[in-house]
Formats: C-alpha cells, sequence, structure tokens
C-alpha cells in the first residue's frame, strides 16, 4: 500500500504546479468556458488516470526502462525520436513556469521581488537536482495530501459561497466543442513530463501498477473539479495566481497558508521536472559522473532563471499550449497503448482464477 500510495504522489505531484495550483493553468484552458469547462476538467482526469495505470503497468511488465525505450515503445522509431524531443522540451519549459511562478508568488503575496522568488527557486532546485528522486519521493508524499485538503477546502468554500458567472467578455467561448479541444492540449503537454519522473521509480507489481496509476490520476481529476469552482469567478482571473487570491478573500491566514502550499508545489513540479530532464540528457551523454550531472544542473538553473523573466501567465498561455498542440498526435498514441495494457487484465485474471 505504501508504494501505491508514494508512487500515485510522485505521479500527481509531478502534474500539479504553479499553474495548477494557482489556478492559472484551470482558468485559462476551462474557467473561461463556463459550463462547458466542467467536461473538459472530467475528460483530463479520465484521461490522465488511463494513461497514468497504463504507464505503471508497461513499466511492470518491462516494456520499457527508460524514457528513450518509452518513446521508441509508445511511437515507434521515428515518432519516438519526435516524443523524447518534445518531453526534453516541455520538462524545460516546466521548469521555467515554475521559476516565474515562483516570483509571481514573492510579488503577489509577500509584496518582494519577482528576481528574488526567482532565484531562492532556483537555489532550492539546484540542491534538489543534486541529490535524485529521493527528494521528489519525499516532498510529494508530504505536498499532495496538503494540496488535496487546500484544494478541496477552497473549492468548496467557493462553491457555496463565492461563485459568480462568467463574465459577458467570455460569452463568445462557452462551448464544449473549445472545452474539449483545451482539455487535449492541457493533458498532452502535462503527460510529457510524467514518464521521465516514473521511470527511475522501483518496479511494482502489475496489481500496485494499476492501483497507483489510477490512484494518482483520480487525484488530479478531482483537484481539477475543484479548482474549476474556483476559476468560475472571473474577478479572480484577472491576478497572476487566481487561487491565491481566493483564498486571500477567504482570510489572510489561510491565504498564508494557501501561499505557502502552492510554493512548495511549484517546488514539486521543479525538482520534478528537472531530474528527469537531467537524466534523459546524462543517458544521452552516457555520463553520470558528478561533475557532468553538477554541471547540467547548474546550466539548466541559470538558463531557466533568465527565461522566466518574461512573466508567468504569459508564459503558460504561450509556452505551455504551443507544446501541448506540437504533443496532441503523442496522446493518442498513449492513450492506445494504455487502453490496450487495461484491457489485457480481465484476461489475466480470468486465467488465474481458471488455474
Amino acid at each position: 500500500m505504501k508504494k501505491i500510495f508514494s508512487a500515485a504522489m510522485i505521479f500527481s505531484g509531478t502534474v500539479i504546479g504553479a499553474g495548477f495550483a494557482s489556478g492559472q493553468e484551470i482558468w485559462i484552458f476551462f474557467g473561461r468556458y463556463g459550463g462547458a469547462g466542467a467536461c473538459g476538467v472530467i475528460l483530463v482526469g479520465v484521461i490522465l488516470a488511463i494513461c497514468g495505470a497504463g504507464i505503471f503497468l508497461g513499466k511492470a511488465d518491462g516494456d520499457f526502462y527508460d524514457y528513450d525505450s518509452f518513446c521508441k515503445k509508445i511511437g515507434g522509431k521515428n515518432a519516438g525520436k519526435i516524443l523524447s524531443f518534445l518531453g526534453t522540451a516541455f520538462m524545460f519549459a516546466a521548469l521555467i513556469v515554475m521559476f516565474a511562478g515562483s516570483g509571481a508568488l514573492f510579488v503577489q503575496k509577500f509584496n518582494s521581488s519577482y528576481l528574488g522568488g526567482v532565484c531562492l527557486m532556483a537555489a532550492v532546485c539546484f540542491l534538489c537536482f543534486l541529490f535524485g528522486i529521493k527528494g521528489v519521493c519525499v516532498i510529494s508524499c508530504v505536498l499532495t495530501p496538503l494540496m488535496l485538503i487546500g484544494m478541496t477546502f477552497l473549492g468548496i468554500y467557493s462553491l457555496v459561497f463565492d461563485t459568480k458567472s462568467v463574465s459577458a467578455d467570455y460569452s463568445s467561448l462557452l462551448a464544449v466543442g473549445g472545452s474539449a479541444i483545451s482539455a487535449l492540449i492541457y493533458v498532452s503537454y502535462n503527460l510529457l513530463s510524467v514518464p521521465p519522473v516514473l521511470m527511475p521509480l522501483k518496479n511494482m507489481t502489475r496489481r500496485d501498477s494499476l492501483f497507483a496509476g489510477l490512484l494518482g490520476g483520480g487525484i488530479l481529476g478531482v483537484l481539477g473539479a475543484v479548482m474549476y469552482f474556483v476559476s468560475l469567478n472571473p474577478s479572480y482571473a484577472l491576478s497572476e495566481l487566481p487561487a491565491l487570491s481566493a483564498a486571500d478573500s477567504i482570510d489572510k491566514n489561510f491565504g498564508l497558508f494557501y501561499g505557502i502550499l502552492i510554493y512548495f508545489s511549484m517546488l514539486t513540479t521543479a525538482v520534478g521536472n528537472g531530474f528527469g530532464l537531467i537524466s534523459v540528457l546524462l543517458q544521452k551523454l552516457k555520463n553520470d559522473g558528478f561533475p557532468v550531472k553538477f554541471t547540467l544542473s547548474l546550466i539548466l538553473t541559470i538558463a531557466a532563471s533568465l527565461a522566466s523573466l518574461c512573466g508567468f501567465s504569459r508564459l503558460i498561455g504561450s509556452l505551455y499550449v504551443a507544446v501541448g498542440y506540437s504533443a496532441v498526435l503523442i496522446t493518442f498514441l498513449l492513450i492506445s497503448y494504455s487502453v490496450k495494457k487495461l484491457k489485457k487484465l480481465p484476461k489475466e485474471v480470468c486465467r488465474s482464477k481458471g488455474k
């Protein structure tokens, strides 16, 4: 049970980041579509659960053992190269956005310097990169349950006391079709960052793999639905961190608590993606010695810090969307692979009972 919980927390913790926890992603991809956005949130939860289970099951079956072999298994030799490139690009993009989110948080919540927030996140991440996947496990297992509690409270409060209609400015966007496309883009870029982080984990049994994937995807679906209710108030969407504005409106102390949670959710995603990126690059260089790892970590941290100066919401609205569109085909391939893995389970259960 401990392995299932730990793996599920790492899976969901990798996706929950500055954009998710702050409400900025949910507003851009779902909240602005009004009621139709709920369909998109549900679709995302289902896809993440199916693909999460498929990835865990494939790893348990030995279909792949590192990120490159995963890419080739899912997309074949040629498409696998594209998947590998997109995954590497997104991990770096996610690292940039998390640094930018830290800067935005320091400005909005602590009335401090944007650059100071970026530098602090960069310094903490650099140290975590050197310690490897154990740091990701510890942070995810502690943080994700706290985020579940904080987001759930915020969502229930917004649903009961604070929900308002989406402004007329966005009335032309209220379409199920648009929401479904947004859901596909959203899940596409998020799925790119999951396999590299999960590959270094120890193998589990097929049963544990199934439950870990479904639990991690289920948590993300529930949290997405919760944040959707927060995003229905368009006045919060005007800020860089909409959910933090909602939390501050409830109570300043709760706002401080939620701000801290957002910061650590950024840290989890930044460390997860950064570690995955470094692992992929070390495999390509065929050298995992400490000097090379130290140098790569330093270069990536500095480069992401400089790129993050473009601004948080601007990066989410442009960088993530661009990567998401590019990865849509890969998402369909991963869904197809995952469904095939899940279809085999009932047959295996019947065979085991027959014996």
